[in-house]
């Protein structure tokens, strides 16, 4: 098995194999539960595969047409996607991006805009904050009863998901994803390079909306629903796992993340998977393809908790992330 390291930039911190396994030919889908989705159901799968997709959740799928729209919109706009960040992944394509982070639970504004997208992308925001909620809500029965899940140098405590997930940031990202290389290099498999390596996120947890494509005027005629969302989770036993198209439109993705185990796990009943995900772009693939995530970290006064091993006093999750960051050269999370 491939050693896992830390890369990342700032707080967003991912954790990255070496180099990318050989995916199966083979494709399943990740598991779907309807919601509001039942406690077995989730852990089916958080705990076979690390992730799950949420379907039918409320103006979704109209907030999500509408949103990409406007991203795909103002990247591919000379004018206005200068204030996108911009990226070019492995294999060529452009990601651009707009940021924003919810802090305590409350929302900032985004960190560069276009067209009025700050006001247009709030729904999506709203949508992908109350599902989360529901999500770690459904997954109260792991909380130990009333003991803290994580405390503090102050004595204070956070006794529940709820708790931590609102006392922690929240960092999200909007995405576009522009296709550089327009032909496979001779011989080369549609795995050979991707956009994203296979990879552990660093975080609590990933709540994503899954990528659509959008055509600009130049890629017409086109057919939205021929390349495929190219992201994939590694299952427990290997294979490759990929959102189910049918339900996707009205659906939130959760990606179990390596800071579950190292800063929840120890507190909660059961264990859930962190799950190894990449993202390969169709060769041929026209128009941009737009995506939303938002990763879920501790706060940053809790404390690590503590093993027998561990020597001396455990840091916050603000000092571990200073230290974990200085530990790798900068590079841009998932």
């Amino acid at each position: 098995p491939e050693r896992a390291h830390l890369v990342g930039s700032g707080s967003m911190l991912f954790a990255a194999t070496a180099a990318l396994t050989a995916l199966p030919a083979g494709a399943a889908h990740i598991p779907t539960c309807p919601s509001p989705a039942s406690l077995k159901c989730l852990l089916d799968s958080l705990e076979a595969h690390g992730a799950v997709a949420v379907s039918g959740v409320p103006g979704l799928e109209a907030a999500r047409a509408s949103a990409y729209a406007l991203l795909a919109a103002c990247a591919s706009d000379e004018a206005t996607r200068a204030s996108m960040q911009e990226v070019v992944l492995g294999d060529g394509t452009a990601r651009r991006s707009l940021a924003a982070r919810t802090v305590r639970g409350v929302p900032e504004p985004l960190e560069g805009t276009c067209n009025g997208a700050g006001e247009a992308l709030e729904p999506l925001r709203a949508i992908v904050d109350s599902a989360s909620r529901a999500f770690l809500g459904a997954l109260e029965p792991l909380e130990r009863g009333s003991a803290a899940l994580l405390t503090t140098r102050s004595g204070r405590g956070y006794h529940s998901l709820l708790e931590v997930a609102q006392g922690g940031e929240q960092l999200e990202h909007f995405h576009t994803y522009v296709p550089l290389r327009l032909a496979p290099a001779p011989n080369a498999s549609s795995h050979d390079l991707p956009a994203l390596p296979l990879h552990t996120d660093a975080g609590l947890l990933l709540a994503l909306v899954p990528a659509m494509w959008v055509a600009s005027p130049s890629d017409l005629p086109f057919s939205p629903s021929s390349p495929s969302d190219g992201f994939s989770v590694e299952g427990a036993a290997g294979e490759l796992l990929t959102i189910e198209p049918e339900s996707a439109p009205s659906s939130v993705v959760f990606v179990v993340g390596e800071g579950w185990g190292r800063w929840l796990e120890p507190a909660l009943r059961g264990k859930l998977r962190a799950a190894p995900h990449s993202l390969a772009i169709p060769a041929g693939a026209r128009g941009s393809r737009a995506w939303y995530g938002r990763m879920l970290l501790p706060p940053g006064d809790a404390l690590m908790p503590s093993s027998k091993r561990d020597g001396g006093a455990p840091p916050t999750y603000s000092e571990w992330s200073a230290w974990a960051n200085a530990q790798v050269s900068p590079a841009s999370p998932p």
